[in-house]
């Protein structure tokens, strides 16, 4: 026998439930990407994509890195939180500006980190080696793009510091700095 009241009783539920998901700050699949707040993060952010450069500053007193990683009819730009970089993690955001919008792109994403295996290292290596040499390198690899450019001029030791960007699908993969050497 089918009463009225079950169905009573499954709408209560599922508003309660649909209540605590928006409470707790779920967002479906297909909601807009959170906007960026006029702010101090929208500046420098704002700064990042203009200068099309890394830069380096602090946002409400903590110390961060803004990254610029490419133009995909908007300019990406990742910002790293450099104080929470506790057992060798770095706290990443990827964000997309569109004229004076700004948007973060990795709210829901989980991005797939590069692969440990020889090929990889190769196409990694050789990324470098080129970019050492020739000022920049840019390579493709699985869908991974790995971006890397030389910060100085070669020294005695036929070494200089070249910095590595590695995104996928326009999300930060691995950015670092390291001394290379021919």
């Amino acid at each position: 026998m089918y009463r009225p009241a079950y169905k009573l009783f499954a709408l209560a539920t599922a508003l309660a439930l649909a209540g605590c998901m928006l409470a707790s700050g779920y967002r479906l699949p297909y909601a807009d990407p959170p906007e960026v707040p006029p702010g101090e993060l929208y500046n420098f952010i704002e700064d990042v994509a203009r200068n099309r450069s890394s830069l380096e500053n602090s946002i409400a007193g903590r110390p961060v890195r803004g990254i610029f990683i490419g133009h995909d009819g908007c300019d990406r730009v990742v910002v790293i939180s450099l104080d929470v970089c506790g057992a060798g993690h770095q706290y990443a955001k990827n964000f997309r500006v569109c004229g004076n919008r700004i948007t973060q792109t990795d709210a829901d994403e989980v991005t797939p980190s590069f692969p440990d295996d020889v090929d990889a290292r190769a196409v990694l290596t050789n990324t470098r080696r080129a970019a050492l040499l020739y000022g920049s390198q840019r390579m493709r690899f699985q869908g991974y793009v790995i971006e890397s450019r030389r910060l100085g001029v070669i020294g005695r030791k036929d070494c200089a510091p070249v910095e590595t960007i590695i995104t996928y699908d326009g999300n930060l993969v691995l950015e670092d700095v390291r001394e290379i050497c021919r």
